[in-house]
């Protein structure tokens, strides 16, 4: 399941950067298209992804926009943080592993590859939320 694995792994990229990243934040994974407006998130620092698509050709490629909103966080600077380590996480040429949904098993890599992009600020009511907007490219699901 092309489309399934890859944005499996992409949401297990954003819970694997929550452990190691952030482990002294309350920090959720959230799919942000799920939620109709931010006033729907968790009442706490989120983490996730949003305007998932893929295209194959030879390989595969994802377009994704990985963002982060914190709550209760006047002066941005948990916000900062976070949005700051997620970008190095995804510099061109960076590897992250794609992973079986059903199994869960490591099935190959992904490359974050084109430009990586920090999207404005945008603010709401409630909280902050900006985005990153980033492309991988694997061979995983190439057939011979």
């Amino acid at each position: 399941m092309i489309i399934e694995d890859l944005f499996t792994s992409v949401m297990r990229f954003c819970d694997d950067f929550r452990i190691s990243q952030a482990p002294d934040y309350s920090l959720k994974v959230v799919n942000f298209d799920a939620h109709a407006d931010d006033t729907s998130l968790p009442e706490q620092d989120v983490i996730g992804i949003s305007s998932f698509t893929s295209e194959t050709e030879v390989f595969t490629d994802v377009m994704v926009l990985i963002g982060i909103s914190t709550l209760d966080d006047p002066g941005l600077t948990r916000h900062m943080k976070l949005i700051s380590r997620l970008y190095e996480k995804l510099l061109p040429e960076a590897r992250h592993k794609v992973y079986y949904t059903s199994t869960g098993q490591s099935r190959g890599m992904m490359v974050v590859t084109g430009g990586t992009r920090l999207m404005p600020i945008s603010s709401s009511n409630a909280r902050p939320l900006q985005f990153i907007a980033v492309s991988f490219t694997t061979d995983c699901f190439r057939t011979p």
